[in-house]
């Protein structure tokens, strides 16, 4: 039996330079934590092995912003989980 978690951390960082050098245009990406988790298990009377595989467990939103994410959001992108099993 194996099982793994996995805790990805992404900071928030500068994506595009503002115009003109004007620091409300420059684009920044906001911080991100996803979630993973990782199943698998190798039947002992067969050479077979099973596994489950879910990301983004906690539905971690990415988000951008222009200068300020409080008074400039560009996007909230929602990603939904995803699992695959084998």
């Amino acid at each position: 039996l194996q099982l793994r978690a996995a805790y990805n951390w992404r900071d928030s960082y500068l994506d595009f330079n503002g115009i003109d050098a004007d620091a409300r245009l420059d684009r920044y990406l906001d911080s991100l934590g996803v979630l993973d988790f990782t199943a698998s298990y190798q039947l002992p009377w067969w050479n077979l092995s099973v596994y489950a595989e879910f990301s983004n467990v906690t539905d971690a939103p990415d988000r951008a912003y222009r200068g300020d994410a409080a008074l400039r959001p560009v996007y909230n992108e929602y990603r939904d989980w995803s699992a695959s099993f084998g």
